[in-house]
């Protein structure tokens, strides 16, 4: 007797298609939705930033003495000097390990340009001041790299900087977006190897030393500012490593060698942590500072800050306060 076996059909049934359908629509939905969140969790970050930044900004501009704060229409943000660019902690070399901080994913940019650019948390540092920093610079750098200090800054437009390259140590100074050589020597610096430059300001004198040892021979004098801020920063895609910086002041000591347990290898310094213009797309910054009621006479400063910014559309952000001549009025 034979035995007839039942046609097996293959494929899917209606039903087996509606799951799948189904399915799909739940993943495209689930999808849609996390792009959606992270989007307004991107622009709220972004509207975070600038407000951080305002703020900096106006607690910069409130620290001066009011005979300081001029009137300007739309001028760049005075205050904000430390936001370019990203460092991050390192695993370091065995002269300066365990850790040291590293000047990575920098902006493009050319040679003569400041692609990464940060500053201890500390504020102005008066005319009297030594600023000390030990530096790395790998043999697999590009040609003509180029690192240095911002000395005394008051802004990316206003301040000293001792600039170091393959063939000499410059201070630079940098005023009103204008670059002049106030001293230059020729000088080898060796790769592959740890060095310590520091520069020294008392008063209008200025005095550099590399690994312990003068570099100029004379005075350097100048007395076009007479404090401000440190920092460190690169130029164009110079590959460069910093550790144990030191700013010495006649009333404290401040040193960061980025060991502590806070500063975890691949983030950023621990207390150098930075938000700023930079990290905003297509920024543009203004400040304007004006007279109370456009009367000359009054002892009060109407400032405004606006920030703006191009995420898919153009975003901004703002802040206005006023200051008194005896203190904060708003």
């Amino acid at each position: 007797m034979k035995r007839y076996k039942k046609n097996q059909k293959k494929g899917f049934t209606f039903i087996e298609t509606l799951i799948g359908v189904s399915l799909l629509l739940s993943l495209i939905i689930v999808s849609g939705a996390m792009v959606k969140v992270l989007s307004i969790s991107h622009k709220l970050r972004l509207k975070q930033t600038a407000y951080s930044v305002l703020s900096e900004e106006i607690t910069y501009l409130r620290s001066l003495p009011y005979d300081q704060i001029v009137d300007v229409v739309d001028q760049p943000f005075r205050g904000i000097l430390y936001h370019k660019g990203q460092f991050e902690v390192t695993v370091a070399t065995s002269q300066s390990s365990p850790n040291a901080i590293h000047a990575s994913r920098r902006l493009n940019g050319d040679s003569n340009t400041i692609t990464a650019l940060t500053t201890p948390p500390v504020g102005p540092i008066a005319a009297n001041a030594t600023y000390a920093v030990s530096f790395f610079i790998p043999s697999t750098n590009q040609p003509n790299w180029q690192f240095g200090f911002p000395f005394r800054a008051i802004d990316e437009n206003n301040m000293y900087f001792l600039k170091i390259d393959e063939n000499s140590i410059d201070l630079v100074l940098h005023e009103n977006s204008g670059l002049s050589t106030i001293y230059t020597t020729p000088q080898i610096i060796s790769e592959d190897t740890w060095h310590i430059i520091s520069i020294t300001g008392a008063d209008d004198i200025f005095t550099i030393t590399l690994d312990g040892s003068p570099v100029n021979g004379s005075p350097i004098v100048d007395a076009t500012f007479a404090k401000g801020g440190v920092g460190i920063s690169t130029f164009g895609v110079t590959d460069i490593y910093f550790d144990n910086v030191s700013l010495q002041t006649s009333l404290t000591t401040y040193i960061w060698n980025f060991d502590e347990a806070a500063n975890e290898v691949g983030s950023q310094p621990n207390d150098w942590k930075r938000s700023g213009l930079y990290d905003l797309p297509t920024e543009e910054a203004k400040l304007t500072i004006s007279d109370e009621a456009a009367d000359p006479t009054s002892p009060l400063k109407n400032i405004y800050a606006t920030i703006s910014w191009d995420d898919g559309s153009v975003k901004s952000a703002s802040i206005e306060t006023y200051v008194a001549q005896t203190g904060i009025s708003k």
